[in-house]
């Protein structure tokens, strides 16, 4: 029982940190985007470039596939690379 607590602790902590570390503006990490691709059923995407892979991601979540395209707008508000997008721009 307290195994699984201390797992749940752990779990909460890992999320709060990602989230911290998103709205710090150093976005979303490949292994994240990597789970979220292979959660999607995408297979194959290691070699893959970030952006190639958000691509894929995007288009399978049935949004457009232009992450880093974006220069000053981006309609696309449902895309949960959005702000990444922005930055990813940027650099």
């Amino acid at each position: 029982m307290s195994l699984t607590i201390n797992q749940n602790r752990k779990t909460m902590l890992t999320i709060g940190i990602m989230s911290f570390l998103k709205n710090w503006g150093l976005g979303m990490k490949m292994q994240e985007i990597r789970a979220k691709a292979k959660a999607l059923g995408i297979k194959n995407t290691f070699g893959l470039k970030k952006e190639e892979l958000v691509r894929r991601v995007q288009k399978t979540e049935g949004n457009f596939d232009c992450f880093g395209s974006a220069t000053d707008h981006c309609d696309q508000f449902q895309c949960c690379f959005r702000d990444d997008c922005f930055r990813f721009v940027k650099d």
